[in-house]
């Protein structure tokens, strides 16, 4: 189900252009972060963790360039959860961030449970936060 899903409303193919959504309306505070997300694998079981990364976003990149472009899109995962006590499999998609954006939160991200290793050095984020197009002003 979450395949078909991805493949009906996933508007992106590898190399696309990714922007935010939304995100940072002008009226709001432009450092709010928009966060990302690193998988994580347990070395003793097949368990999978969602980790916050380090890296984020936050709207004063975006002004400064007058862009909400925040990088390319690379591929879609499939990880299992469990939301609101039913599981799911919810794809997370990876980015690849224009360095001009990049930001490091100032504390938290990238803390790694033990006996988990990161499944690769990708950045994801879901959909809902992005787009294929520019939709915001500066």
């Amino acid at each position: 189900m979450a395949w078909y899903d991805n493949a009906k409303n996933n508007p992106f193919k590898t190399g696309d252009k990714v922007y935010i959504a939304d995100y940072f309306p002008l009226s709001s505070s432009k450092n709010d972060p928009l966060l990302f997300f690193r998988l994580a694998k347990s070395t003793s079981s097949s368990d999978m963790k969602i980790v916050m990364a380090s890296t984020a976003v936050i709207g004063d990149s975006l002004i400064k360039y007058k862009s909400s472009y925040i990088g390319t899109y690379i591929k879609v995962k499939y990880v299992p959860g469990v939301v609101h006590g039913e599981n799911v499999i919810v794809p997370f998609h990876s980015i690849h961030l224009d360095e001009r954006v990049i930001n490091k939160l100032p504390k938290g991200g990238d803390i790694l449970p033990k006996v988990y290793a990161y499944v690769d050095s990708d950045l994801y984020i879901v959909l809902p936060l992005v787009a294929n197009k520019e939709r915001n002003t500066y």
